[in-house]
């Protein structure tokens, strides 16, 4: 018989990835609230990269040390997986980055005009959309599972659940507005599969496999991306517009820069506890937390938010995205995965884990998938 502690254990995963999704809707918030300060979601972007890039330095810093110590250390540092055509490492590879900032971006922006919750509920549809599309296909190597008729069922509930969140949008005359950014977090949701793709063959490309050291190169390619992208803009506002005066940093509060701490202790987490629940698990209890949290945040207009009272219009189409996403996530775990070799690299594909569920790719994978 276990123990109570034991059962204690094997339950406090679940209310933690909960939490984990609850935390990933304040990282969007606190950026949308920094943006207000900054003048754009750019500099936001950049920001969180740089934040979440050191202390992934750190942790990685940290675990090398440890094996050094232990005389165990034999893999090399993250900045050596940087792109070599040599060993089968081309530049495209590493397009995940550049995608994560396109992510930031767009997922804030929209969060800004069209609250949290259109703005999840658009983007989870999306992430499944996609990540349909990329298992039927095998892109880059991933196990191919063919869309079934159950799958499609389900990406059509979630596509009507999408539907119906934005219905009051429609009769207030918000129309172009509406769809336009739920077009755009559509298309960002759309970006994670795609991303965790390219950070899974990065992986499965080097010599030690640390999903970490993938991180860490997302992340360093994302600062890259934004921080030109910043430059550019800065360069832009002083010496084109003559617009010294749009930065407001003094203003800002320690607080509001936790949102690339948030999106690091997603990533340790979810790599910590998805052996543990399951990947299939793991992706629905982050997308209740995301969807539940954001509907909180848009009724109550917490930490700036702009306030969208959560009417049963709107939670019940919350709610019909959440079924059509359990549907679709465990349709995804019973389904037997296919091996298809990579075209693209000359490397063995990637493959399932025996008795291991690895289901659609989270959203905000982030770090592989958030941002990653």
């Amino acid at each position: 018989m276990d123990s109570p502690t034991c059962s204690a254990m094997q339950v406090l995963p679940y209310p933690v990835l909960v939490a984990v999704g609850m935390a990933l809707t304040l990282s969007t918030a606190l950026s949308t609230r920094l943006a207000v300060y900054f003048g754009t979601v750019i500099y936001v972007s950049f920001q969180s990269f740089v934040l979440g890039l050191t202390l992934l330095s750190l942790v990685v810093l940290y675990k090398r040390v440890r094996k050094r110590i232990a005389g165990t250390l034999k893999d090399e540092p993250p900045f050596c997986l940087l792109p070599n055509a040599r060993a089968g490492r081309p530049w495209w590879l590493y397009t995940g980055g550049v995608l994560g900032a396109c992510y930031v971006v767009g997922i804030t922006y929209s969060a800004v005009y069209v609250g949290l919750a259109l703005t999840f509920v658009s983007s989870i549809s999306g992430n499944l959309i996609a990540a349909a599309v990329i298992d039927h296909i095998g892109f880059l190597g991933t196990p191919v599972r063919a869309i079934t008729p159950v799958r499609s069922c389900a990406l059509l509930v979630v596509l009507g659940g999408c539907i119906l969140s934005i219905c009051e949008d429609f009769q207030a005359g918000d129309t172009t507005l509406a769809v336009g950014f739920v077009l755009v977090s559509l298309a960002c949701g759309a970006i994670l599969p795609l991303q965790a793709c390219l950070n899974r063959r990065i992986t499965a490309l080097a010599t030690a496999k640390h999903l970490l050291h993938t991180t860490w190169v997302s992340f360093f390619m994302g600062m890259v991306t934004s921080g030109i992208a910043s430059l550019v803009l800065s360069l832009l506002w002083l010496y084109v517009y003559d617009r010294p005066d749009m930065w407001d940093f003094q203003s800002t509060s320690w607080w509001m820069y936790a949102n690339g701490v948030i999106g690091v202790l997603y990533v340790y987490l979810s790599v910590g506890l998805a052996p543990v629940v399951g990947m299939t698990r793991m992706f629905m209890l982050v997308v209740l937390g995301q969807l539940v949290s954001s509907l909180v945040f848009d009724n109550y207009g917490l930490i700036g938010i702009r306030q969208k009272d959560a009417t049963p219009l709107r939670v019940s189409g919350t709610a019909v995205v959440l079924l059509g996403t359990i549907i679709y996530s465990l349709q995804q775990g019973k389904q037997p995965a296919k091996v298809r070799p990579a075209p693209l690299v000359t490397v063995q594909p990637l493959v399932d884990l025996p008795g291991r569920d690895l289901g659609p790719p989270s959203p905000l994978a982030l770090l592989s998938a958030t941002r990653v």
